[in-house]
């Protein structure tokens, strides 16, 4: 789902790219032929005369941090303790497992014996206790503030996206309800494509999205022929179709793709607000957003 903050022209700032490094600034830089160089940023107006080439989209900076007005002031610094508070919790687990190894070998000496049962359960403690370990050893890295600013892609002059929608025998009105809301979100609908990657090859399915597809031409179905016997890689074999079934219809090359799961409704906003930070870092290639939750009230869990 898209990061939820909403538009804001209070203190904007207006970036042109590609940069050459994720420094905000307010600068336009050219669109350089490939293998070319990014020229210093004092060269940039230089660059621009020269060549007569405005810059390829434009970016806007609503906020100096992502989630400015939306997370209260002492969470943010509540959160500056988890640092403090993982390596705590690493100590007092290994302090505690020490503690157990210790007076389980005593208990072994004193009795002149082996438990192996004890050994046993130390053993699936210490396998059990390793990925949270470790979790907690990355979250001391996050001692340092991240630098996150709300960023906007603005206009109708904005890149090609291809938006691959997976499924495979989820809920009918699920898929399409995803599907509607993946064609509604605030983009053009002429720099986009929307796929539906059926894996079930569910014919209420095709119907249901072809229907759609009649009122705009930006929707696609497709369902990959799987050959018994031949490894199909799941989901991920299913977006390489996804790729393919592209290349074989033509058109213009997307400069970025997005995966969606079945069930995932998107914010009108949501391509505005991720692809900002991919189109002014030319080295950043994942941009992964938050998900919230939304549970039916008839469901108990």
């Amino acid at each position: 789902m898209d990061l939820p903050y909403p538009f804001s022209q209070e203190g904007s700032r207006r970036f042109d790219s590609p940069l050459d490094t994720p420094t905000l600034s307010e600068i336009s830089i050219c669109k350089e032929q490939p293998n070319t160089p990014t020229p210093p940023l004092s060269e940039i107006s230089i660059c621009k005369e020269q060549h007569g080439v405005e810059p390829q989209y434009t970016v806007e900076k609503y906020a100096e941090k992502d989630d400015a007005g939306y997370v209260p002031t002492w969470k943010t610094r509540l959160h500056r303790l988890l640092p403090l508070t993982s390596a705590i919790a690493i100590g007092a687990y290994w302090l505690y497992f020490a503690f157990r190894v210790r007076y389980t070998v005593a208990a072994q000496n004193l009795g002149h014996t082996v438990y192996p049962v004890a050994w046993l359960f130390l053993s699936i403690e210490f396998g059990v206790a390793s990925p949270v370990v470790l979790t907690q050893l990355l979250q001391c890295l996050s001692f340092m503030p991240r630098h996150r600013p709300r960023l906007r892609v603005i206009g109708d002059h904005v890149p090609m996206v291809d938006i691959l929608l997976t499924c495979a025998g989820e809920d009918v009105a699920t898929i399409l309800d995803t599907l509607k809301a993946a064609v509604a979100i605030d983009w053009p609908r002429d720099r986009m494509r929307v796929v539906v990657l059926d894996d079930k090859a569910d014919e209420e399915v095709r119907r249901g999205v072809l229907l759609l597809g009649l009122e705009n031409s930006s929707i696609h179905y497709s369902a990959r022929i799987k050959t018994k016997g031949v490894p199909h890689h799941f989901k991920a074999g299913n977006l390489n179709h996804g790729l393919s079934y592209l290349e074989g219809i033509g058109g213009e090359k997307a400069e970025y793709v997005t995966a969606l799961d079945a069930d995932m409704i998107v914010e009108t906003s949501w391509l505005r607000a991720m692809l900002g930070h991919l189109i002014l870092d030319p080295e950043l290639a994942l941009a992964c957003p938050p998900q919230g939750l939304a549970m039916p009230f008839a469901d108990l869990l």
